[in-house]
């Protein structure tokens, strides 16, 4: 098994499970590129968060189904400047909006379905405000 890559690494994971949804339980292999993020403390061990895409702005990665992890090392500052993270609580639940390229998006239920929610309407709020 796979070592937790650190905070703030670019990587690309390829990860292979058996996928009951579709089919029936083919193996099915997927390859994501992104940053990986900080963990909530009440993450399961053996996994880590990494930047995703449109379709999934966080993506929780478990350690046991990586068939490949490439680290690319520490993100440029460029980059940096271009991707961020927030951490918003909202009635006791914690959530993340990933800003990047002028696009927020949030890891809540709400933002899944809406393509936007309070919490990433929050962030926007914050960040143009400055």
């Amino acid at each position: 098994m796979f070592a937790t890559p650190a905070v703030g690494s670019r990587v690309k994971v390829t990860s292979q499970f058996r996928n009951y949804v579709i089919g029936m339980g083919d193996i099915r292999e997927d390859v994501f590129e992104g940053i990986v993020l900080e963990s909530y403390k009440n993450d399961r061990p053996g996994t880590f968060r990494m930047t995703g895409d449109g379709n999934m702005p966080i993506r929780v990665i478990t350690l046991k189904y990586v068939t490949d992890l490439k680290i690319g090392g520490k993100v440029s500052k460029k980059v940096r400047s271009n991707t961020r993270t927030f951490k918003v609580e909202s009635k006791g639940n914690k959530y993340i909006v990933v800003v990047s390229d002028g696009s927020y998006k949030c890891d809540c239920t709400g933002f899944s379905y809406r393509k936007t929610c309070k919490h990433s309407q929050a962030v926007k709020k914050l960040v143009e405000d400055k």
